[in-house]
């Protein structure tokens, strides 16, 4: 039938029902333990919000500087346009000139 005994049936049972017994006691504790403990300085709560500004300030930055990056290519593929724009300009008028 089954590969558990009886005997080692009625121990894991005695186990989970020891462990449904605490589970109220635990709960209690940790309550206990929430209300009981001090919270967080003010010092400690202004140092981890000015932590979390400056990882948004770097995210911001960081946002500005690839906008920034994307006009200037933009700006650097027009310039070489123009620049091969004038070189076959001068070329075809020298070659005009023979």
């Amino acid at each position: 039938m089954s590969d558990y005994s009886l005997e080692e049936l009625d121990a894991q049972m005695a186990a989970l029902e020891a462990k449904i017994a605490y589970e109220p006691q635990r709960i209690l504790k940790e309550r206990e333990n929430k209300i009981t403990t001090m919270p967080a300085s003010d010092e400690v709560l202004d140092r981890e919000r000015e932590r979390m500004h400056e990882v948004g300030v770097s995210r911001r930055e960081v946002e500005n500087i690839r906008i920034s990056q994307a006009k200037d290519g933009i700006l650097l593929l027009f310039f070489l346009l123009a620049i091969a724009g004038f070189t076959f300009w001068i070329f075809s008028s020298f070659q005009s000139l023979r």
